[in-house]
């Protein structure tokens, strides 16, 4: 069984394609998996989930084990992407990306995302998660694959 780490940018396409309130056999699969320990998110992924929904920012703050705070490794690793790909990362857009990929890398994880790899020409600040974990030997899906892999029928 894998574990995961999951984007902001999952949790903001679920809250937009499929409300909590309307579609809830689309979360608690996701909740199980938080339950069980094996999906979660990094505190600086947490703090983009502010700039959006105030619904999903609630949820993701109240979802007892869902937030996995960085340790030391996992700092220092973010703080090498980030001078690995200057630029990559801005403040407002993605300020969490290298700390998701660093999660990843630092804990074994699966990175769940709705990104998709940017071309192989793209300029380094275009970069997307995939792009980096790639570098990096981390794997990328979306949730769609997080759903196949894990056998939900929703």
């Amino acid at each position: 069984m894998s574990d995961y780490t999951i984007d902001t940018s999952i949790l903001i396409m679920l809250t937009r394609r499929n409300p909590r309130d309307i579609f809830p056999s689309v979360w608690l699969p996701l909740e199980q998996l938080i339950d069980d320990g094996r999906a979660c998110i990094c505190s600086e992924a947490l703090d983009e989930t502010r700039q959006g929904d105030d619904e999903l920012h609630d949820w993701a703050t109240t979802t007892e084990g869902f937030l996995c705070p960085p340790d030391r490794p996992e700092l220092e690793l973010a703080q090498t992407i980030t001078e690995q790909y200057p630029g990559w990362a801005r403040v407002e857009k993605n300020a969490a990306d290298p700390f998701v990929v660093a999660h990843g890398v630092q804990h074994g994880r699966i990175i769940v995302t709705d990104e998709h790899r940017a071309g192989w020409n793209a300029h380094p600040h275009n970069l997307m998660i995939p792009n980096v974990a790639d570098e990096f030997g981390v794997e990328c899906i979306g949730f769609v694959e997080l759903a196949r892999r894990e056998g939900w029928r929703i």
